[in-house]
């Protein structure tokens, strides 16, 4: 009986992550000015500001521009039209012509607050902080009820590192205009990033109220959600961001995520592509677009995608990981390799890129570099259950049960529906002698995942070494039918059904595992010996030929070979091969004892005495090796040892229950005329 336990392969992991929560940025906080100046002096000038204004109003942003410029034409010292022409060159992508509008603005009207306000936007853009900050200052200096101001200066101070400045600067701005649906949004944002996810719901859905078109409040509302275990809720604020703003590619992004892992691939490929059709940059959208690919075995779309991902963005350790485990599936462990390494160097606290290229050191058989990449991981991330399987799968393979047991624990108690965990732990069980743990594990990995094939089969195992044959065939006719290719579960199935006295349903799962596994030696040997028994005694011989040839050390092959070649009237290949089986096995009391048959029927009886006192010696219960022994000592006139072998010979027949040859027995010792000296019972 096969009882080996098999343990599971180690396997890669893919991980697809929303798109990170997007830069918390001061909405709209480029305002023209749009209140209209008075008649009075320069009425040319301010006629075509006023005029320029109200296309502001109506959107005719180059009319605009136009009417502007007239203005100043007229009157260079308009600092208002200068104001709002650089407003409109900053959102033309001019920022050169918009600082110099804002400069001379400035100049000509030192207290422009919003002037200095816009000014500071617009070197933030430009990457020069202490210049916008000083702006920002200097707004609030000019004046202190400046709530875009201060919500500015907030997303700066944000923006460096400083979330306690930020925030009292989200909270004036709030304290100034409690109806700032941009300040709450903000707030809200860094309430999330500070793990304060009650307080961020609250500024969302204050924001929201206040401005029920505010798309950036929905998503970052549903990313929340989404963090919470909430996909239903994730789904109406990605949906209501994007139908605010069709253009919004992050929140289709997003919404592909959340349809990924409720199982709608197809939903989840059309927002990708979506996302991609409105920004081919999008290196976060091929991303998951590639892992989807991936999950559908769709490699090359999947390579590609990881591929785009990495060329929009050198930096993307995760596209480097998996593009890597790619790699790896498709037998490119040097591809795979460096592809880990890569996303290591750019991100060394990347837990699942050392548990990746840990689980290739492992295929590789390089265990100490694959042990130190599971180490690594799970310092890393204390919580990588997959990392402590694989550890434990490794120790296993190094011998280091408890090693092993102690990973495999950390396993389940991080993922207490980890199959393959509770799985390998009842194989250690099972091989510390604590069937009741085995078997209970064994349980817990079928209730976990019923269609768990090595699972079923391995309780088989459990349940035949227990002497419950009914329950171990229930188990392996479900492993076969889980996986109709488990050789190892038609082998041991054959053996329950020849014990059984089914020689016929034993020979079917025998050939099956032959047909499946042409290199089990234990299948032609067990095969074998039900065609000998048939009377099949060429088909037998063929079977132990080709079980020695996969297995030139399979004593019990040549055993039965031998007898085969015995019955075949061929006794110097018989004897041949009772040699080696008794060379491989020198333990082996049946092939000294037939060795010691041939011997005594070549007439070279001092050594069948040797065979016979050896197959005694190994097997002191040896009935046939007691007669035998017996009748050479009869030969030889050594009437006390041939009637005490003979005697010996007669209890063990009747211990065993073999009346025919302990009547034989007696009846020869009667004509010893022993009979009188010999007790029953």
């Amino acid at each position: 009986m096969k009882s080996f336990a098999l343990l599971t392969t180690v396997s890669l992991i893919s991980l697809s992550t929303l798109a990170t929560v997007r830069p918390v940025m001061a909405l709209e906080s480029r305002q023209p000015a749009e209140t209209r100046i008075a008649q009075g002096n320069n009425q040319d000038a301010i006629g075509h500001y006023n005029r320029g204004v109200d296309y502001i109003q109506q959107e005719k942003y180059d009319l605009a521009l136009a009417e502007f410029t007239k203005a100043l034409n007229i009157n260079p010292r308009l600092a208002e039209a200068y104001y709002n022409r650089g407003f409109l060159y900053a959102v033309q992508g001019k920022p050169d012509l918009a600082l110099f509008d804002y400069n001379q603005a400035i100049e000509i009207n030192p207290r422009f607050a919003e002037a200095y306000n816009n000014r500071g936007f617009l070197y933030d853009e430009q990457g020069k902080p202490d210049r916008a900050l000083s702006d920002y200052n200097q707004a609030i200096n000019i004046n202190p009820r400046y709530a875009r101001a201060y919500l500015n200066r907030g997303v700066l101070y944000k923006q460096q590192g400083k979330p306690d400045l930020a925030l009292s600067d989200y909270n004036k701005a709030i304290e100034v205009n409690p109806q700032y649906a941009d300040a709450y949004y903000n707030r809200g944002n860094l309430y999330k990033e500070q793990g304060k996810p009650d307080l961020a719901l609250s500024d969302f859905n204050q924001a929201i109220n206040i401005n029920p078109r505010l798309a950036e409040a929905y998503y970052n509302r549903g990313f929340l959600y989404y963090d919470q275990g909430k996909p239903d809720l994730a789904l109406f604020d990605f949906n209501q961001a994007i139908e605010i703003n069709p253009r919004d590619a992050e929140a289709y992004v997003n919404r592909g995520v959340l349809y990924a892992g409720q199982g709608k691939p197809d939903l989840a490929l059309f927002d990708f592509n979506q996302a991609i059709n409105i920004n081919p940059r999008f290196a976060e959208a091929y991303y998951n677009r590639g892992v989807l690919y991936d999950e559908q075995g769709k490699p090359d779309l999947a390579l590609f995608d990881f591929n785009q991902a990495i060329n929009i963005n050198p930096r993307y350790a995760n596209a480097y990981v998996n593009r890597g485990v790619l790699y790896a599936g498709q037998g490119k462990p040097d591809l795979a390799l460096s592809d880990f390494n890569q996303a290591i160097e750019i991100n060394p606290r990347d837990a699942e890129a050392y548990y990746n290229r840990g689980v290739t050191y492992y295929e590789q058989g390089k265990p100490d570099l694959a042990l130190s990449d599971f180490n690594q991981a799970i310092n890393i991330n204390p919580r990588f259950a997959e990392a402590y399987y694989n550890r434990g799968v490794l120790y296993d393979d190094q011998g280091k049960l408890d090693l092993a047991l102690f990973d495999y624990n950390q396993a389940i108690e991080i993922n207490p529906r980890y199959a393959k965990a509770y799985y390998n732990r009842g194989v250690i069980y099972g091989e510390q002698g604590k069937p009741d743990l085995a078997l209970s594990d064994y349980n817990q990995a079928i209730n976990i995942n019923p269609r768990f094939a090595e699972a079923y089969y391995n309780r088989g195992v459990l349940y035949d070494d227990q002497g419950k044959p009914d329950l171990a065939l229930s188990d392996y006719n479900q492993a076969i039918n889980i996986n109709p290719r488990f050789a190892e579960a038609y082998y041991n199935r054959g053996v329950i059904y020849y014990d059984q006295g089914k020689p016929d349903l034993a020979l079917f799962d025998f050939n099956q595992a032959i047909n499946i596994n042409p290199r089990d030696a234990e299948a032609y040997y067990n095969r074998g010996v039900i065609y000998g028994e048939q009377g099949k005694p060429d088909l037998a011989l063929s079977d132990f030929n080709q079980a020695i040839n996969i297995n030139p050390r399979y004593a019990k092959a040549y055993y039965n070979r031998g007898v085969t070649y015995y019955e075949q009237g061929k006794p110097d290949l018989a004897l041949s091969d009772f040699n080696q089986a008794i060379n491989i096995n020198p333990r082996d009391a049946e092939a000294y004892y037939n060795r010691g048959v041939i011997y005594g029927e070549q007439g070279k009886l001092d050594l069948a005495l040797s065979d016979w006192n050896k197959a005694i010696e190994i097997n002191p219960r040896y009935a046939n090796a007691y007669y035998n022994r017996g009748i050479l000592y009869h030969s030889r006139q050594e009437r006390e040892k041939a009637i005490r072998d003979l005697r010996q010979a007669a209890e063990l027949f009747r211990q065993q229950g073999n009346a025919a040859a302990y009547e034989k027995v007696m009846e020869l010792l009667r004509q010893l005329g022993a009979v009188y000296s010999f007790l029953l019972g």
